[in-house]
């Protein structure tokens, strides 16, 4: 289930991205499962996604999808 306090936010991501069109390239820092670069791809099918994700199980689900993903935690860099 979506958390609701944690999603007010996804229409004004959908919004920007087509706004930032035609864009090649996204970064998402601390993407957990992706879901607004899967929101990218939706919007742009040939941009590349890159992600920043510290928790393994994250990041193991992001490469799945296709997403190259990079486990740094700037938090502590």
């Amino acid at each position: 289930m979506i958390n609701p306090v944690l999603n007010y936010g996804r229409h004004l991501i959908e919004w920007y991205l087509e706004l930032s069109l035609p864009y090649q390239s996204v970064l998402d820092l601390g993407a957990g499962y992706g879901t607004y670069l899967m929101l990218a791809i939706k919007i742009n099918p040939c941009a590349s996604l890159y992600a920043i994700e510290v928790y393994t199980d994250y990041a193991l689900k992001l490469m799945e999808k296709g997403i190259v993903v990079h486990s740094i935690n700037i938090e502590n860099h």
